[in-house]
């Protein structure tokens, strides 16, 4: 076999993985049963005469505990990498769901990312629909359920690799990582110094200068105590592949391909996502260095007094969350042609970072370290909210892009749509005012009456707002001076 090949020559992918000559293979496109007689599933190739009892035992190598009634033997012979014949044995039931089900594929709205990606396949984000994954949001997740992989550790099944480049390296002090882990870095096919079985094939070091202070008793940590992300995020399959989605974009896709060439597919992406006139003449690789995390015990941090929220604010945040994190992922059914009229409010936009911005002021109090130590549901719910509005962003993205025309111009395009609606949607509007009322405390029938009154001095500061294209409605002023009158 060449030492290098071309994935696409091939239905199934397949390197080294474990013991006793065993291999993990993995699809290189997208299988459709009925037409292709094929299916995506994930195998794991033993030389011929190797049974599934002999199989129990060496998959734990690869793949650690799990149930072994989800690995079924495969009724076929076949031929991989040109080597004789061999037993498959299929194994896609060990592998997390979204790995078969979305690999080579792409979702159908603009916003699911690399990290969502890792988080859902490591079973964080449980139950939820895919989305965009902020960095603070990562962090958060990746302080809570994660650690760093230490020298004891093996870099094997479900670990996240984080890619640290330049200018985000604060967990590498030294130019090079130690000697005995594992490094990357991508440009020709000769310089590549992940070598191809490096993901399962060693023990590693940390890299040098990484340290993770714990919480003292006072339950405060400085905001570095915060995991750091990074410019990419895969997890790890067994045979030295990772999982991972390429981007946020409409039509970057999930794969499952050799780690020392994530970082590589990512770079050509975004390479081929850049408009003609805009591309260099070659793709600059640059040097990334990975750092790698384990799933482990679920931390549970002390809960900060000074960090605790009143029942009644929380209530408010936690329905002015969920309610704008509605309105928002129901937005996925927006195709770039639909925009210009089924995009959000303007005004509704502007409220949404208006509620994230009074609580970074009110409780998180500019450490977002802070949020380990607060109430769960209502740290998770602002971090969702956060993530979603820089999705819908990438929607904004996404339709400036559709269309040939220069960033100034999509811009001065996006800017005029906006300011012609920029109240919009008039149910939306009610629907978001009567929240507002109701989260303060107020009955929904009082709320419902307010918010006609509202609604009418909306309007009125609305216009020269538009008229001028310039400026913003204190949305949030009219509410208090209207609910104000309700209380004693």
């Amino acid at each position: 076999m060449p030492d290098r090949i071309s994935p696409a020559q091939f239905d199934y992918y397949c390197q080294p993985a474990g013991p006793q000559g065993l291999g993990f293979c993995v699809p290189t496109k997208r299988f459709y049963p009925e037409k292709d007689n094929l299916t995506n599933s994930y195998y794991v190739a033993a030389p011929k005469g190797f049974g599934l009892n002999d199989l129990f035992s060496a998959v734990t190598s690869i793949f650690g505990k799990r149930e072994w009634n989800n690995i079924q033997p495969v009724q076929l012979n076949a031929r991989v990498n040109n080597s004789p014949e061999t037993n498959l044995f299929d194994v896609t039931g060990l592998l997390p769901p979204i790995v078969p089900d979305s690999n080579m594929e792409v979702e159908r709205y603009p916003g699911p990312n690399c990290f969502y990606a890792v988080l859902k396949a490591s079973g964080v984000l449980e139950g939820d629909k895919p989305r965009y994954i902020d960095e603070l949001e990562l962090r958060y997740y990746l302080t809570r359920h994660f650690r760093p992989a230490g020298p004891s550790d093996t870099v094997n099944f479900g670990v996240i690799v984080m890619f640290m480049d330049a200018p985000m390296m604060s967990l590498v002090r030294s130019s090079e990582p130690p000697i005995g882990s594992i490094r990357y870095c991508s440009g020709s096919t000769e310089k590549r110094c992940l070598p191809r079985e490096g993901v399962h094939s060693s023990r590693f070091d940390p890299p040098k200068g990484f340290f993770f202070k714990k919480p003292n008793d006072a339950g405060s940590l400085p905001v570095s105590a915060l995991y750091e992300g990074g410019t990419h995020a895969a997890i790890t399959l067994p045979g030295g592949f990772v999982f991972q989605k390429l981007s946020w974009g409409w039509n970057d896709r999930y794969e499952s391909v050799p780690a020392e060439d994530a970082m590589i597919n990512v770079e050509n992406q975004a390479y081929d996502r850049l408009r003609w006139d805009e591309r260099p003449a070659k793709v600059e690789h640059l040097r990334y260095t990975p750092v790698f995390y384990k799933r482990g015990e679920k931390i549970s941090y002390p809960q900060n007094k000074a960090l605790e929220i009143d029942a009644a604010v929380k209530g408010r945040f936690m329905m002015l969350f969920d309610f704008y994190s509605d309105v928002i992922e129901k937005c996925e059914d927006i195709k770039p042609v639909d925009f210009p009229e089924k995009r959000l409010n303007l005004i509704t936009v502007e409220n949404v970072w208006a509620v994230l911005k009074e609580f970074e002021d009110e409780a998180i109090k500019a450490a977002p370290s802070n949020l380990l130590f607060m109430d769960e549901d209502i740290a998770k719910a602002y971090l969702k909210l956060r993530s979603l509005s820089w999705q819908y962003e990438a929607f904004k993205e996404t339709y400036a892009k559709s269309r040939a025309r220069t960033y100034q111009e999509a811009n001065e395009e996006l800017k005029a749509i906006y300011r012609r609606h920029y109240l919009g949607d008039p149910d939306l509007l009610w629907r978001e005012t009567v929240l507002h009322f109701v989260a303060g405390g107020v009955t929904e029938d009082r709320a419902k009456a307010l918010a006609t009154e509202a609604m009418k001095k909306i309007a009125e500061e609305a216009r020269p707002v538009i008229d001028s294209a310039s400026g913003r409605v204190d949305f949030r002023k009219i509410i208090n001076d209207l609910a104000s009158v309700e209380r004693p």
